[in-house]
């Protein structure tokens, strides 16, 4: 009867481990998780801010290139550029 207790509280014991163990892993995943998602939401950010840029200077251009066609009289394609 002894020896059945010592290996029911060594099955105990081994199941708390583990259980402490998939906790601690659990635990390191969701913390990468949210590194991830952190990472993701800065890099959506800089790409809305680089299309905002973008948008910016092609304003710019257009404006730019309407003063130019003004002042000489001309019909310039810049849209290769």
């Amino acid at each position: 009867m002894k020896d059945q207790a010592n290996i029911a509280v060594e099955k105990i014991l081994d199941l708390q481990k583990r259980l402490a163990d998939a906790d601690s892993e659990l635990k390191k995943q969701s913390k990468s998780l949210l590194q991830k998602e952190h990472e993701l939401e800065v890099k959506e950010s800089n790409i809305k801010h680089q299309q905002h840029e973008l948008k910016r200077l092609k304003a710019d251009e257009d404006v730019l290139s309407d003063m130019i066609r003004e002042y000489n009289g001309i019909d310039i394609d810049f849209s290769c550029y």
